[in-house]
């Protein structure tokens, strides 16, 4: 087999939109399907599918979504420049529903990745090819450090050099930085972990006495 499924990954500044571009090595080569091969699969005669499956982990739950047809999503595919594939809360349901509203930050976590071809074949979709990978998204708490990152200037202009409108901006900044730099070593378990304690210091502030 000479396809070898991969995908890039782009997560959107506004924190509401996960790009995946196809980057995959071997598409229509030693009889291998190409991606002008690629149907829905809500035709079911002879054909190729290719599908996205998203897991999201939180250190307090792991949700699984509906798989996504890439096809339907984006399809037709003429060239390789087709396979792109953004992602939004719309695309992220569970039995047909979506868990989120069109103002809302796609969820930081870790996601699990699943990218598939597949052959119909007497009645099942059968796997030809697979990537499975994860990616740390983590858009929403970068936004809300970064917010809080943009005041500090303003507190500078004041004098007020040791106020903890200074500090905590700037600890939680490190922290950020801490978790981006683990982010390729770290185990799962930390990392989530580490995204917690962020967020719990957002919310209620760290017990430092500045």
């Amino acid at each position: 087999m000479a396809l070898a499924l991969n995908l890039s990954v782009v997560e959107r500044n506004d924190s509401k939109l996960v790009t995946f571009t196809d980057t995959s090595t071997g598409w229509g080569t030693e009889g291998d399907p190409s991606y002008t091969n690629i149907e829905s699969k809500t035709d079911i005669s002879p054909t190729y599918a290719l599908v996205l499956n998203i897991t999201i982990n939180t250190s307090t739950e792991t949700i699984e979504f509906d798989e996504i047809d890439l096809y339907d999503l984006a399809g037709p595919f003429a060239t390789i420049a087709d396979l792109v594939f953004e992602i939004d809360h719309s695309n992220l349901l569970i039995s047909g529903n979506t868990l989120y509203t069109s103002i809302d930050l796609l969820p930081d976590g870790i996601w699990d990745i699943s990218y598939k071809v597949q052959f119909y074949n007497v009645g099942t979709w059968e796997d030809v090819d697979e990537k499975v990978f994860s990616v740390l998204i983590y858009g929403d708490i970068k936004t809300q450090v970064y917010n809080r990152l943009r005041l500090v200037p303003n507190h500078y202009s004041t004098k007020i050099l040791n106020s903890r409108d200074i500090q905590e901006p700037l600890l939680y900044y490190t922290f950020l930085q801490s978790i981006e730099k683990s982010a390729f070593v770290a185990r799962r378990e930390e990392l989530l972990e580490m995204l917690e304690t962020l967020e719990r210091l957002l919310l209620n502030g760290s017990n430092y006495p500045w």
